[in-house]
């Protein structure tokens, strides 16, 4: 703030003339304490409306309206989402990458923490080969252990793989199998990991993959633990 309550009674009585009071006036600070109360209070909103004109400084539900104000109610708040990741989560949608492989595999890293999987079959990088017509080299493929079936009946197509977010569980709760607690009994409770985690949950999962993948393609998808 520009201005405290003090500095603004000071401003004030400067404006009087001196030979009008003595050097004590708890009356007339008491009378002028009134009106830089005001104006202190102004100086405050003034402070907080500038704040939240800007992402990198709003808070609270204003973050909110802002979001709804640039994606509708695409991209919100999760259940007990902290402003910084959500302010963090705005900036990153506004100038998202969409259309391109990198681009899915970035925005599920983003909502869940854990790389997908992504196989293309009409794409050699992914399938592998039995051996190459240029290249000495095996073609990184094996029964089992790398590779994978391709198709080029299957163009503009892909398998994603998309992994859920680790829960962090909650504190001073048992563990399944521990012994530190039982039915109705000790540190044991129910609890879903939907209440456990700010991550994306399934439904987000699948809708911000459909948003980011090109027109025209097909996106075969599984979430899996």
């Amino acid at each position: 703030m520009v201005y405290s309550q003090q500095d603004l009674l000071q401003r004030i009585k400067a404006t009087l003339p001196v030979r009008w009071f003595g050097e004590e006036t708890p009356i007339l600070d008491l009378v002028l304490n009134s009106l830089s109360a005001g104006w202190v209070g102004l100086f405050y909103l003034l402070d907080y409306v500038k704040m939240q004109t800007r992402i990198g400084t709003a808070f609270d539900y204003w973050l909110d309206m802002i979001a709804q104000d640039y994606f509708g109610y695409r991209v919100q708040r999760r259940p007990r989402e902290a402003d910084s990741s959500f302010r963090q989560r705005i900036r990153l949608e506004l100038l998202r990458d969409r259309c391109t492989r990198a681009a899915i595999r970035d925005v599920l890293l983003e909502l869940t923490g854990r790389p997908p999987v992504i196989f293309e079959p009409t794409n050699p990088q992914d399938t592998g080969s039995y051996g190459s017509l240029t290249s000495t080299e095996s073609g990184r493929a094996a029964f089992c252990i790398a590779g994978g079936w391709g198709n080029l009946n299957s163009p503009f197509q892909a398998f994603v793989r998309a992994f859920r977010p680790a829960s962090p569980g909650i504190a001073m709760v048992n563990g399944w199998g521990g012994n530190a607690g039982g039915f109705g009994a000790g540190l044991s409770a129910y609890i879903s990991s939907c209440t456990t985690s700010p991550w994306a949950d399934d439904t987000e999962i699948s809708e911000v993959v459909s948003r980011t993948a090109p027109v025209g393609t097909i996106i075969w998808m599984s979430i899996e633990p």
